[in-house]
């Protein structure tokens, strides 16, 4: 199961947040969670978004899409759930397996904190829910991670080795995706209306997909 499309941000009020798996047909999402990593008061590590997908699985197109009940975009929603997707920031985007059940959200953004030390490592171990007591593991494993990363912001940590970099203004990725053709992460258009969001659909190529930036900000890749 991999994390093939999201949308975190649009114009005006995020009605349209999204996140959208990928796999097998009819394979068994049980024992699996989407999680947020980003950050509060610390550099990072914090736990800002938990989605159980127990009880689920990939559908018959082999996608599964994810999103909140003012969705307003083409597709068919299988599950419909509060997402907490903190856009203009550094985040990292998980699925685990068998994740620690005394992980929590807080209030808000930032919960439970799974980089004490802010090393860039997840702690193989913690005490998630503050009562003092090591609570062991955070999850068994990492099945998928990418990271969306504002090239603007400094000292929110990244965790994931496939990272989306953001290095145009004004606005961090709103939406990124998988490529079609290369299987590579891409930056969609921040627009919802003029955009390619393909919720619950195939994502365009990237042979054709345009992405809009600008001349000093494709300099600055280089200094």
């Amino acid at each position: 199961v991999t994390i093939n499309e999201f949308r975190l941000d649009q114009e005006g009020t995020d009605y349209d947040e999204y996140v959208e798996l990928a796999g097998t047909p009819g394979e068994s999402l049980d024992d699996l969670s989407f999680i947020v990593i980003g950050d509060n008061v610390t550099a990072g590590g914090e736990v800002e978004e938990i989605t159980p997908l127990t009880g689920h699985a990939i559908q018959a197109d082999g996608l599964f899409l994810i999103a909140e009940d003012t969705f307003t975009l083409t597709g068919t929603v299988d599950l419909v759930t509060d997402i907490n997707l903190e856009n203009g920031d550094n985040v990292n985007y998980l699925i685990v397996s068998n994740l620690n059940p005394a992980i929590n959200v807080g209030d808000g953004f930032g919960g439970s904190d799974l980089d004490v030390d802010d090393d860039r490592v997840i702690d193989p171990t913690g005490d998630y829910d503050g009562d003092g007591v090591d609570d062991g593991a955070p999850w068994t494993a990492v099945i998928d991670c990418v990271g969306i990363v504002d090239q603007s912001i400094s000292g929110d940590l990244i965790y994931c080795t496939t990272t989306i970099l953001q290095f145009f203004t004004p606005n961090v990725a709103g939406h990124g995706y998988v490529c079609g053709d290369t299987g590579a992460w891409a930056i969609g258009v921040f627009d919802i209306l003029t955009g390619v969001d393909t919720p619950d659909a195939v994502n365009p190529d990237c042979a054709t997909s345009v992405r809009r930036t600008t001349w000093g900000a494709l300099k600055s890749l280089y200094q």
